[in-house]
């Protein structure tokens, strides 16, 4: 006689970091529960000054009304602002303390399309880490984009290509989906990035610990409301971070 065994299904969660984005995210949920059903959402909403904090506090409540009970929608209010970097810290941290197998991050302005998070859950099979690439076998997928920004980013991207010869398509892109064991292997604390910059050191700390990579080409949308949190400090960071890495990684490149 055979033994049989019953898998137990495998959850996930989608991180969304957020410094006032009450506008985007009133539409952004309903439409993440829209392409991906079985998934659960943690709003870190990051001291915004505006009402995100009360609208997602009101849409957890609506959910749970409408899934009988069931809370799928869950809020981490940091007191202080200090960056989407550490926004996303804490929220791994929160999810590791969870059982989740799956851990998502995406931004809240729609410029990620929850239409993906599908397509990032099936390849999970195939990677430990999966990445959203708007710069996919040499082609350019953005829409929406003002060409001062899209350039920004190209430039961004190469260079941090060029410096820390990662076998990576997008480097900056912050929308992932990482594999439990990922994010219990990296010292998260050790992380200092706190703009775009932190996607790289990421990847770089992914990629140094032995751990499959893959990409998925999605499209990149400018926000529809609100304004872009880049900044010369943000930019500054992302020179300096790939040589930072380099510096403290240097045995193991060479």
């Amino acid at each position: 006689m055979i033994e049989t065994f019953s898998k137990k299904p495998k959850k996930s969660i989608v991180l969304i970091p957020c410094y006032n984005e009450a506008q985007n995210i009133r539409k952004l949920i309903p439409a993440i529960f829209k392409f991906e059903k079985n998934i659960d959402i943690l709003i870190i909403n990051d001291d915004s000054e505006d009402d995100t904090k009360e609208v997602a506090q009101k849409l957890a409540k609506k959910y749970i009304a409408t899934l009988k009970n069931k809370n799928r929608i869950f809020v981490l209010n940091r007191i202080k602002k200090r960056g989407f970097g550490f926004s996303y810290i804490d929220g791994f941290k929160w999810a590791l303390a969870k059982d989740y197998d799956f851990i998502l991050q995406m931004d809240g302005d729609f410029s990620h399309h929850p239409k993906y998070l599908p397509v990032f859950l099936k390849q999970m099979k195939n990677y430990d880490l999966v990445i959203g690439s708007r710069y996919f076998k040499k082609k350019i997928n953005t829409k929406n984009w003002n060409t001062k920004r899209l350039i920004l980013s190209i430039l961004a991207n190469f260079y941090a290509k060029v410096i820390t010869r990662l076998p990576i398509n997008d480097l900056t892109g912050g929308f992932k989906c990482f594999k439990r064991l990922v994010l219990e292997t990296i010292d998260l604390d050790k992380i200092s990035a706190k703009g775009f910059a932190f996607h790289i050191e990421m990847n770089w700390l992914v990629y140094k610990a032995g751990f499959k990579i893959g990409e998925i080409p999605i499209t990149f949308f400018s926000r529809k409301h609100g304004k872009s949190k880049l900044s010369f400090n943000i930019i500054k960071e992302g020179l300096w971070i790939p040589i930072k890495i380099i510096i403290k990684n240097s045995h193991f490149l060479f």
